[in-house]
């Protein structure tokens, strides 16, 4: 399964997506999004990683973190955890 999300940063918490828009109407490729199961031991790996934490949010129902992989790849990691309910509801399968 593959989604594609479309952001247009307009308002609130955006610089992380307004800052790396190119200068004309192009299109830019952002992040890569992986799926996370076991949100604590990813967690404990981000602190040995080579990566910084761009930011980074959620709640008990959803959780994400951005690594900032543009130095060395071009865009940014994008990790979320979700309870098997939010998932669900998001339409995503198990």
């Amino acid at each position: 399964n593959m989604q594609y999300e479309l952001i247009e940063p307009v308002s609130g918490l955006v610089d992380i997506y307004s800052d790396a828009l190119p200068a004309d109407d192009g299109l830019k490729f952002h992040h890569a999004a992986m799926r996370v199961t076991d949100w604590n031991a990813f967690r404990a790996r981000v602190e040995q990683a080579a990566y910084p934490v761009a930011m980074e949010g959620g709640s008990d129902l959803l959780k994400y973190l951005y690594l900032d992989a543009r130095d060395h790849v071009g865009h940014y990691f994008e990790y979320v955890w979700a309870t098997d309910e939010r998932w669900k509801a998001m339409g995503v399968k198990s």
